[in-house]
């Protein structure tokens, strides 16, 4: 059995460990409001954008004899894929990563021919270890996200898309729900499936009468890669709050793990102390009574 001063020195570590648990809590927190509000102010421009794109290519589907697809809306035959993989920088976040890198995984081993673009030391470290190759990796980003990283990534995946020709590219990434629930969400960006319009359907009515100034042919082809920039800074937003939260969970799970490991251990350090004062006190009972 272990001494008093064993478990009192164990104690004390726990104690440590819980104070740094607790304020890892505190920090995620804080930094889980400030993404929350990332993501509220992002909606408008995406919802906008989304709807630009929409009426765009609806009317010009009804319109325009000579209208064909983008080449970000065309699907290829092939047997490669794209994956732009998020995860996190530093662990201590639940299964945030090891759901992301599980599901990456089995779609690996159904399709071999995949290549990566990594956002995340957590990501390029499970791609280093199983060997898969790396085409483009973007770390440190998490620190200070800004529209900037999703432009460099959109417009790696939009030149691999464009000049090797897969067959889709997928975003793997964590969805934030609510501090207690993230989802694991596999989006397909590319091709772009959601604003194909049939030329078979009724022409819709235009009340609008805008003059574009170059046509809507040529601002719907720059909103294309626009919209595929969004996407990804909106899942980069959306991962940092699902990790946020993750590790606030994980740190409150923590603490109150350390909580009652101190009140089991504080609970063994009193049984020991009156086993300890019982002996003693037996001791000096049966030395009285010898030398009565």
């Amino acid at each position: 059995m272990p001494s008093l001063r064993t478990i009192r020195n164990k104690i004390k570590t726990i104690k440590s460990t819980q104070q740094i648990t607790r304020a890892m809590k505190m920090v995620a927190t804080a930094r889980l409001t400030r993404a929350q509000g990332r993501i509220i102010d992002a909606r408008p421009f995406a919802t906008r954008l989304e709807g630009l794109i929409t009426e765009f290519s609806t009317e010009l589907a009804h319109t325009d004899a000579e209208y064909d697809l983008h080449p970000l809306q065309v699907n290829h035959v092939s047997d490669n894929h794209g994956i732009v993989l998020l995860t996190s920088d530093k662990g201590l976040c639940g299964a945030f990563n090891t759901n992301i890198l599980r599901y990456t995984l089995e779609f690996i081993k159904t399709h071999p021919n995949t290549t990566m673009f990594v956002a995340g030391k957590k990501g390029r470290d499970f791609c280093k270890r199983y060997e898969i190759k790396i085409s483009k990796e973007y770390t440190s980003l998490f620190n200070n996200i800004s529209y900037v990283h999703a432009e460099s990534i959109g417009t790696d995946v939009i030149d691999f898309y464009n000049n090797t020709k897969p067959k889709s590219v997928l975003v793997i990434h964590q969805r934030f729900k609510s501090i207690l629930q993230q989802e694991l969400k596999s989006l397909q960006l590319l091709p772009l499936q959601n604003f194909l319009v049939d030329q078979n359907t009724k022409k819709p009515e235009y009340q609008s009468n805008y003059i574009f100034e170059p046509g809507k042919r040529e601002l719907l082809n720059s909103l294309f890669p626009r919209y595929i920039k969004a996407q990804i800074y909106r899942a980069l937003l959306e991962s940092f709050a699902a990790e946020q939260a993750a590790r606030m969970t994980a740190m409150d799970n923590a603490t109150n793990n350390a909580e009652d490991l101190i009140d089991q251990m504080t609970l063994e350090v009193n049984k020991l102390r009156q086993a300890s004062i019982t002996r003693e006190l037996a001791d000096i009972v049966g030395t009285a009574d010898a030398i009565r």
